[in-house]
Formats: C-alpha cells, sequence, structure tokens
C-alpha cells in the first residue's frame, strides 16, 4: 500500500462508501442514493452496496476515481468473458454507482478509471536467509498485485515510474512506444473499451434482475471446464443438482477481444 501510494497520485477518499443502504437508527444516513437502472423490459431496479475503498485525484477539469474492493482470496481477476456471461459484475457495479452517485462524495462528479480486486493474504515464499526476501518497498509480489480493470490513459496517475515493460505495482504492461501490450493477461484496457464495458455490464446487470422478477429459480448451475459453484454453495443440500443425471449450464471461455466484440458497440455507462 505504501510503494503504491508511493508512485501514484490518487489518494483514498471514503472507506466502506455506502450508497443505497438505509437509515441507521439512531440518527445518520448515507448521503448517496440507491444505483438507479432501468431493464430491458422497462422494470425500474435500485441497487444497493458498500465499497471497501475509493481513492480519487482532483484534477483542474475533472475528478478520476478509482475503486478497491478487498478479497481474502488469492488471484481474483475480472475476466471479461466472465463479465459477457454476467459471472462477476461487482466491480463494475460500484463503477456505476461511482458514475451515478459519486458526485455526494467529491462534490462534483467522478469519472472511474479503475477498479481492483486488491487480495490481503500474499503466497508465502520459502527462503534460506531473510536477506533473500523480496522488499516490499521496491516491488508488490503478483499475488497480492491488485487486479481488475482500468483506463491506460490515467495510468500515468497510478504508477508514474513505470517507462516500459510490467509495472511493479499493477497488472498493467506498457511498450516502449507507449501503448500497452500482452493484451490478455494486461488489465489496462482504452477509454473506449472501459465505457464499453460498463455500458454492458449496465445491461446484464438489467437482464439478470429481469430474470429473478420474472421467477426464473431453475436449478441449473453453471459449468466452465470442470469448475462449477456447487462446491461452496450453502444450498447444495437443498438443490439436490446430481451431477450424473442433471444437466449444467455450460460456460465457454473465450479471449479478451472477442468478449469485447460481442459486448457491443459503446455506449453511455450511466445517465448523465
Amino acid at each position: 500500500q505504501r510503494l503504491m501510494a508511493r508512485r501514484g497520485t490518487f489518494r483514498p477518499k471514503a472507506v466502506e462508501w455506502a450508497f443505497g443502504m438505509p437509515r441507521r437508527r439512531g440518527g445518520g444516513a448515507t448521503d448517496a442514493g440507491p444505483l438507479e437502472l432501468t431493464t430491458p423490459r422497462g422494470r425500474t431496479i435500485l441497487i444497493r452496496g458498500k465499497v471497501d475503498r475509493i481513492d480519487v485525484l482532483e484534477l483542474a477539469d475533472e475528478c478520476l476515481g478509482v475503486v478497491l474492493d478487498y478479497k481474502r482470496g488469492k488471484d481474483r481477476r475480472l475476466p471479461l468473458w466472465k463479465v459477457y456471461h454476467g459471472l462477476d459484475v461487482q466491480l463494475l457495479t460500484y463503477m456505476l454507482a461511482i458514475i451515478q452517485r459519486g458526485e455526494t462524495l467529491a462534490g462534483r462528479p467522478i469519472r472511474p478509471v479503475g477498479a481492483f480486486y486488491v487480495p490481503l493474504t500474499p503466497l508465502r515464499r520459502s527462503v534460506v536467509h531473510p536477506d533473500e526476501a523480496a522488499d516490499a518497498d521496491e516491488s508488490v509480489p503478483s499475488s497480492v498485485k491488485p487486479r481488475g480493470i482500468l483506463d491506460f490513459g490515467a495510468f500515468e496517475h497510478l504508477d508514474r515510474e513505470l517507462e516500459s515493460g510490467w509495472s511493479d505495482t499493477y497488472a498493467v504492461f506498457r511498450k516502449r512506444n507507449g501503448e500497452p501490450g500482452c493484451a490478455e493477461k494486461n488489465d489496462a484496457c482504452a477509454r473506449q473499451e472501459l465505457d464499453r464495458i460498463a455500458a454492458y455490464a449496465r445491461r446484464k446487470i438489467g437482464e439478470l434482475a429481469d430474470r429473478i422478477l420474472d421467477g426464473e429459480a431453475a436449478v441449473r448451475p453453471y459449468r466452465v471446464n470442470t469448475q462449477m459453484p456447487c462446491g461452496f454453495c450453502e444450498f447444495r443440500s437443498v438443490c439436490r443438482f446430481d451431477h450424473n443425471v442433471n444437466e449444467p449450464n455450460e460456460i465457454e471461455t473465450i479471449p479478451r477481444d472477442e468478449a469485447l466484440a460481442r459486448m457491443g458497440p459503446a455506449q453511455e455507462a450511466a445517465d448523465r
């Protein structure tokens, strides 16, 4: 955290920032209203939540924001095929909330330029002598690097020291000509792509809400290759899904570029 702060210009603005949360007994209420979305079937839905941390950068012409969500697990990422299938929209929901309600936090609209999962439990590595251990002030181990998505055009505000190659603090690769490289492993994307992803997430959340409100409750867990959510589902003993008899919902993994293409043309991520 110290290294990331030293190399970047973003600074924490809020922790556990709540949007759409009910008034607490004894006084005090959130200043931010709920995230309001219109579903493809014309319904209006209100979404509430709490963001672990929001960093902002006040510029002369705009205010930039970054979402940080802390996780106990390791290697949590945001592959775009998961966004496309609606399996991972948490970070993007937070971005949409900031776009719509961020003015209550900063006093003016906030343009989110990044959203990251931050692991709290790094992988341990054995060393013969303490002198062989990596210096935490020089680089961030890959196991605890923030992973997610960000606007490459704003990355210079997150890591001012990166000239080319991989960043020591984020999963971002910059070519010598200044352009992003290693697209499949790089969390950076163009601003237009970030807007497209946010707009798609907005539509996908609406589609999922329509399915819930229409009463869809089929027991059909997804399967990606050999992975299924049944192993950590607390309702497994109730649904009684039989892997040998019932057919799961097969989900395909697709490359990043294909996922972007399937998301359609860029649209506004939120109502202005």
